[in-house]
């Protein structure tokens, strides 16, 4: 395909996705909790490469979405890391209890109980797409390079699930 066919191709399937409003039914699997995307938007998997060679309309980097359905997920070792690093950081207290008080833990048993904690990925269950653009400079104040890729529209919302 020409270079112009790819673009076009690219901007059809993005164009696709950023208009499909996802709504879905998950099935819970031990404990689980919803959360809402706030602010801009929400980026996953930016390190995972979706660009096309010498198209440059094409999405630069990556999003992270589940194999067998296409959707975009949380992969459960971010949500491990992250909920390990606030467990572990005494500047974050509010947002320990709010785990804690979450996933039923008592602060006693908390190493215990994550050991034996099994994380699964964050799954979407309703919301959508969006572009988002990062514009990287040469110079400070000359020739911006724009890179577009997608990101999950902001009121989208996650089941977040866990096994003890």
């Amino acid at each position: 395909l020409s270079s112009e066919k790819n673009k076009d191709h690219v901007n059809k399937i993005t164009d696709k996705l950023k208009n499909k409003n996802i709504k879905r039914d998950i099935n819970e699997i031990g404990d689980s909790f919803t959360l809402e995307v706030d602010g801009m938007g929400l980026i996953v998997g930016s390190g995972y490469p979706h660009n096309i060679k010498n198209v440059k309309e094409s999405l630069q980097l990556g999003l992270s979405l589940d194999y067998t359905t296409g959707y975009p997920v949380i992969p459960a070792s971010s949500i491990k890391g992250v909920i390990v690093h606030v467990l572990e950081d005494d500047n974050k207290k509010e947002y320990k209890k709010y785990i804690l008080d979450e996933l039923g833990i008592d602060e006693e048993d908390l190493k215990e109980d994550l050991k034996k904690c099994i994380f699964l990925d964050a799954d979407i269950i309703s919301g959508g797409f969006d572009d988002e653009y990062i514009t990287p400079h040469s110079e400070p104040t000359k020739n911006p390079i724009p890179l577009k890729f997608l990101k999950i529209k902001p009121s989208s919302k996650f089941m977040f699930q866990f096994i003890f």
